[in-house]
């Protein structure tokens, strides 16, 4: 297409978010040559899709063997914490002085039944009563911010209640993560968060640690909004 009307048809098609039949036809774009190609697209999204699937799933595999494989004397020094941590193959029980569980499982049901969350963690460190949550990610980057909206004239934010924060993956890794904090607490009230971890494994070979914030207010405002819905639907 040429250039300059390209510029004027971008505009309306992210807009509608929408390539019509008219549309493929007033610029004399083949059908049925337009399908093949948006296929092929879609088909090699599936497969990096797959491939990172796979890529993720062995490192967490990796990982969580060292972890074992060291036992009673766990160095986490990689993700910057100091110590020597126990690990405990089948084990759950968070009553180690000094202790880490890989892929721990975590759940929560509200008092009253409605709220049903769960997760699963891929380290939880336990320094005493002091809580680290390490989750690693494999995709292909972090996005601190989030696009610009010209409508609101802001970067893009995710949906109330949470209209706060950039809808980006590292704003959702956080909600996550500050969840999966939420959850241990109401397991022991006496447990301290001293950090959330987000180690990421880009596709370069690099790894980077980010230090999150734990949104405590967020995660509370977001799930009674969800009760409230829930409550709502009934």
């Amino acid at each position: 297409m040429d250039p300059e009307v390209w510029k004027i048809e971008r505009k309306t098609l992210l807009g509608v978010k929408k390539i019509t039949k008219s549309f493929l036809s007033s610029h004399d774009i083949d059908e049925n040559e337009f399908n093949k190609v948006q296929q092929s697209i879609l088909d090699d999204w599936d497969k990096e899709n797959r491939d990172a699937c796979e890529r993720g799933t062995k490192i967490h595999a990796e990982i969580e063997k060292s972890m074992y494989d060291m036992g009673t004397n766990v160095s986490l020094r990689k993700f910057g914490i100091g110590g020597k941590f126990v690990c405990q193959k089948s084990y759950g029980n968070l009553d180690a002085e000094c202790g880490v569980y890989p892929e721990y499982l975590i759940s929560r049901t509200s008092e009253d039944g409605i709220l049903r969350i769960a997760g699963q963690i891929d380290l939880l460190v336990k320094n005493g009563n002091e809580i680290q949550v390490i989750d690693y990610k494999t995709n292909k980057k972090i996005d601190l911010k989030s696009s610009y909206n010209p409508a609101t004239k802001s970067t893009a934010k995710m949906y109330y209640p949470l209209n706060n924060l950039d809808d980006t993956n590292y704003w959702h890794y956080t909600m996550q993560l500050s969840t999966y904090a939420w959850m241990i607490q109401k397991l022991n009230p006496e447990f301290i968060i001293k950090d959330l971890i987000l180690v990421h494994f880009d596709h370069k070979g690099n790894q980077t640690i980010y230090h999150l914030d734990y949104l405590k207010d967020e995660v509370e405002r977001m799930l009674l909004y969800h009760r409230k819905n829930v409550i709502r639907q009934r």
